[in-house]
């Protein structure tokens, strides 16, 4: 969305539309009063006030810088600002004059280090886990270790004795006997002792991943990395089928408040800018009067049709359904704040609710208090009307460690300047010398030739005399060329004289590589802003440059484009932190809708039933990249290499650190 397509801008770009606070009785904004939508509605107002005013860490102001960047990230930038520079435009006519016999067309030179970059990280993704951290799992990891350790310390006494008693053997079993503990902690570093509800968690993840089609959705954000130098997904509870979720957000219309936070992880207040149809409004049930004004407010622009090319039927509800309207999509923080009062009864002191806006007592024995809760609530508002729908306290929230509600937006500033921004004015260079370049060729002199005339008189061959287009006709079929001598007074051929014919050279000449010249510089200048070296950008290296010199070059382009990664890292563990615990909801409230109908999946169910009444298991989220299949299999090679060399009594590794190995290889490290 450009900043032409911003509804009602000039509306709402004014400082009247002020913060209706926090201090409302909870029961009220949690409720479907006309003073609960009131609220909703002042806030939304504010929040889309304060973009427009620039007073948002993505402020409006931007809106434009990201549309123009995104068109020069696809070589589609509009040819209007070279015409300015190179053609005079009549103010009367309103026409162009001059290098109208070129083609203006544009040459994608960033689509080719666009296409770079996203390469780059084409084979490059991070693999949510999840651990276990509150003190029940801790406990249960520490007496599922030991007991391995002792099983497999003890196996041949073990074994006998549980035979004796009918017993089974233990189905986890170590790949080794560990001799102390170090070794132990080692083993349990690598994951050997998973907790069920930790690897059930990990595939939930993964059920996430698949479903929200998250290779197609990491691309997205890469070339909003690359374009806009900011990113960000948001987290919700599907309402159909009630899984956790992860989808898109376009920068371009993200609207976040009060913050200085690369990583946005203190976002107080964010909104999204989302287009819908009218019979999607219906479906959240408004009634037909807020149907018919909000389509009123939108008739006649953003491509709906005017309400007089509609017919018109009393009796057709429908009439509107097509119209596409904006709604700010907003989610943000509310203190709600609660009153109470302690009396002294006999012996004991009890807790009493008082209502909102209650003052101190008389009594002096009375304690009264007033406590604030952090909430988040949820609203979508249809901007430029007073129609607010979906208010009231927010889904399933996610939770800091601090039980502080989490939004459920997912963001991160890579730079104040994408790549692509940086690289604009050094684009606009390669246009221009382009287009000179055209003009140039186009008014380039063909080649041609010099003719001395007085050469070519009075010249007769086998009694028939020629004229000088016969000799020159002569010398373009056969090349031959037949002239007479410039003779000096005494009768001798004069010396020096100017040659009959002379090739002239065609072309465009020196100015030809004065431009070649700004080209090559203008694309090196592009180099240095983006650390995208010749080896990186497929360009033909320096010949004779070294293989181990071109993987220098390849290791320092990955390190400038480090920011773009660490950013996407950020985003993808915060976003499946949150997916992690919106799934613990889902195991409590909506069963039915865990993806798993065996196996681990029911086990899950039953884990998170029971976390409802017992414990609630609280999951720290990492990501790692998975090592490639490529390296896998050269480190595999090594290994049997080295254990070979260990059984003929070279230096080698031992089974024990095979098997470690391979379960580091498994588990992507």
């Amino acid at each position: 969305m450009n900043q032409q397509n911003v509804p009602f801008s000039t509306t709402y770009n004014s400082a009247k539309y002020t913060n209706p606070g926090d201090y409302i009785d909870p029961k009220v904004k949690q409720s479907k009063e006309e003073a609960s939508k009131l609220w909703f509605r002042r806030k939304m107002e504010y929040m889309y006030s304060c973009y427009l005013r620039d007073d948002a860490y993505i402020p409006y102001s931007y809106v434009r810088d990201y549309f123009i960047n995104r068109l020069y990230g696809q070589g589609r930038q509009p040819n209007t600002k070279y015409l300015d520079v190179l053609t005079v435009l009549d103010r009367q006519s309103g026409k162009r004059k001059g290098w109208m016999n070129i083609s203006w067309d544009i040459v994608p030179i960033l689509v080719k280090f666009r296409s770079v970059v996203l390469g780059k990280f084409e084979d490059l993704d991070y693999v949510p886990t999840a651990m276990a951290v509150d003190d029940f799992s801790s406990t249960e990891r520490e007496d599922i270790k030991w007991t391995s350790f002792v099983n497999a310390k003890y196996e041949q006494e073990l074994t006998t004795f549980r035979a004796a008693l009918g017993m089974e053997d233990p189905q986890m079993k170590l790949p080794f006997t560990p001799r102390n503990a170090e070794e132990l902690d080692m083993l349990a570093s690598l994951g050997f002792f998973k907790l069920s509800w930790e690897v059930t968690m990990g595939r939930l993840m993964n059920s996430t991943a698949q479903t929200c089609n998250w290779a197609q959705l990491k691309r997205r954000l890469l070339e909003d990395a690359i374009d806009l130098g900011v990113i960000a997904v948001k987290d919700y509870q599907d309402p159909i089928n009630g899984k956790p979720m992860v989808r898109y957000v376009d920068p371009a219309n993200l609207i976040i408040r009060q913050t200085r936070m690369n990583d946005y992880s203190d976002v107080t207040e964010a909104a999204e800018i989302t287009w819908y149809s009218i019979a999607d409004l219906r479906a959240y049930g408004l009634s037909d009067a807020e149907l018919v004004e909000a389509a009123q407010s939108y008739a006649g622009i953003y491509g709906n049709p005017h309400l007089s090319e509609i017919p018109y039927s009393a009796q057709d509800r429908y009439r509107h359904d097509a119209f596409k309207v904006a709604v700010l999509d907003g989610d943000f923080e509310s203190f709600d704040s609660y009153f109470y009062e302690s009396r002294s009864i006999g012996e004991k002191e009890i807790s009493f609710d008082l209502p909102f806006d209650s003052k101190k007592g008389t009594s002096k024995k009375n304690k009264f208090q007033r406590k604030q809760y952090e909430k988040r609530y949820r609203a979508k508002w249809v901007i430029g009307t007073p129609v607010v729908f979906d208010y009231g306290l927010q889904y399933d929230m996610p939770y800091d460690q601090e039980m502080k509600p989490k939004s459920s937006y997912t963001c991160y500033r890579i730079s104040d300047r994408s790549l692509i921004s940086q690289c604009i004015s050094v684009a606009d260079d390669v246009q221009i010398a382009i287009l000179k370049l055209r003009a140039a060729v186009a008014e380039g002199k063909p080649a041609g030739v010099m003719i001395e005339f007085g050469s070519l008189k009075d010249i007769a061959m086998g009694g028939e005399k020629l004229s000088p287009f016969d000799i020159l006709k002569i010398y373009r079929d056969r090349g031959d060329l037949l002239f007479r001598y410039a003779l000096a007074q005494n009768g001798q051929p004069l010396q020096g004289g100017i040659p009959p014919i002379t090739e002239l050279r065609g072309g465009i000449g020196p100015y030809l590589q004065e431009l070649m010249t700004t080209l090559e510089f203008s694309i090196n200048m592009i180099r240095e802003i983006t650390g995208i070296n010749q080896v990186a950008d497929a360009s033909t290296p320096q010949p004779g440059a070294l293989v181990g010199v071109a993987q220098i070059a390849e290791s320092s382009t990955l390190n400038v484009l480090k920011p773009i990664l660490t950013g996407y890292k950020s985003v993808k563990q915060r976003a499946f932190a949150n997916i992690c615990q919106r799934w613990q909801l889902t195991g409590m409230f909506y069963p039915q809708s865990m993806p798993f109908s065996n196996g681990d999946g029911n086990a899950m169910v039953d884990i998170i039933k029971v976390s409802k009444d017992l414990y609630r298991p609280v999951f720290d989220v990492f990501v790692d990249m998975p090592i490639k299949d490529a390296d896998r299999a050269e480190l595999m090679q090594a290994c049997l290499a080295s254990m070979q060399a260990a059984k003929t009594g070279s230096i080698g590794i031992t089974m024990q650190d095979f098997v470690i190995i391979k379960r580091m290889m498994a588990d992507g490290n």
